[in-house]
């Protein structure tokens, strides 16, 4: 099982624009990370603001920092029953979002936060 995934985000307010209104997931806990742990363990400098975030058992270690991460196949895939939504909202937002169509009528859809993590998201029908 796996029990959270981490993502490096560049802005705060990606918290609650994108994690929070689109994607759905709340705030479960909160902290910093002081420099020399952040250096043990990452091989980084300075203390960084950490979020916990939640939604149906699923959870994201979001590291708050300035520094740009390429991304090119790293994604998390979602399935929730109101992908179409989450599009849309992401599109409204002027997120960058990606309708792929399947067979049947269905879609998977892909969106990305503004820092280049990327979302698959799935119908997640019975």
């Amino acid at each position: 099982m796996i029990q959270h995934v981490g993502l490096t985000i560049n802005d705060s307010a990606e918290i609650g624009n994108f994690y929070e209104e689109i994607l759905q997931f709340a705030v479960h806990h909160r902290f910093f990370m002081n420099e020399e742990i952040n250096r043990m363990i990452f091989g980084s400098e300075g203390s960084i603001d950490v979020l916990l975030m939640e939604k149906e058992g699923s959870q994201l270690e979001l590291f708050v920092s300035k520094n740009q991460e390429k991304k090119r196949y790293t994604h998390i895939c979602l399935a929730v029953s109101d992908a179409g939504c989450m599009f849309d909202k992401a599109q409204e937002k002027g997120y960058r979002a990606l309708a792929k169509p399947n067979k049947e009528g269905r879609y998977t859809y892909f969106i990305w936060d503004r820092s280049g993590n990327m979302f698959e998201i799935k119908e997640n029908r019975p």
